[in-house]
């Protein structure tokens, strides 16, 4: 049987050691040998709310840590955007749009562990709000990439969740509403996968 205190010690330990002792405040890896990112930074957040361990951060660290995260939003899109993303996309479906609406996704999910949220809506996200626009363009993922696609689909409805739930974007929750009628009717009932 895992114990659990050596278990969190051990988690808490890594993420730490991943902290590149010579960069930026927010400077925290995935792997040891690899470059620090915004994205890991998201993660040691999560990993240190998912212990209770934000608590024993200090004010005005976390004041440093949430002036950071807001500071990456772009005030007319509302993308968060990681600068050094063009020189991180892997291949077409990882391009940087796809990891700014990803690092989106995760830097208001890191600012909620953090009692706080974005300074703007996500503007983005509007095109959405038609149905026609949003209905095609979940018809034209390569659902038999479903890694790909099922990550594209679950960015976009984090996003109308958070402008309907944080900015009372009613637009957003009918879109959402949408979402979940082309997920109810184009999901395989015999997988359960969408094709």
């Amino acid at each position: 049987m895992v114990n659990s205190s050596v278990f969190r010690k051990k988690i808490l330990n890594f993420v730490d050691s991943m902290k590149d002792r010579d960069g930026p405040f927010w400077a925290y890896k995935l792997t040891k040998d690899s470059d620090y990112s915004v994205f890991s930074f998201c993660f040691s957040i999560f990993i240190r709310n998912t212990f209770g361990e934000l608590q024993n951060i200090d004010q005005k660290t976390k004041e440093e840590w949430i002036s950071f995260l807001q500071n990456l939003q772009d005030e007319n899109t509302g993308y968060f955007n990681d600068l050094d993303s063009n020189d991180k996309f892997t291949d077409s479906e990882h391009n940087p749009k796809h990891l700014n609406l990803q690092l989106t996704t995760f830097c208001i999910a890191a600012l909620d562990c953090l009692d706080s949220s974005a300074l703007y809506p996500l503007k983005f996200i509007e095109k959405y709000y038609a149905p026609s626009y949003l209905n095609d363009w979940l018809g034209s993922l390569n659902w038999k990439r479903s890694s790909n696609s099922g990550n594209k689909v679950m960015f976009i409805a984090i996003c109308l969740i958070y402008n309907y739930q944080q900015f009372g974007i009613k637009k957003a929750k009918l879109a959402l509403d949408i979402w979940f009628m082309w997920m109810d009717k184009n999901q395989n009932s015999k997988t359960g996968f969408w094709d």
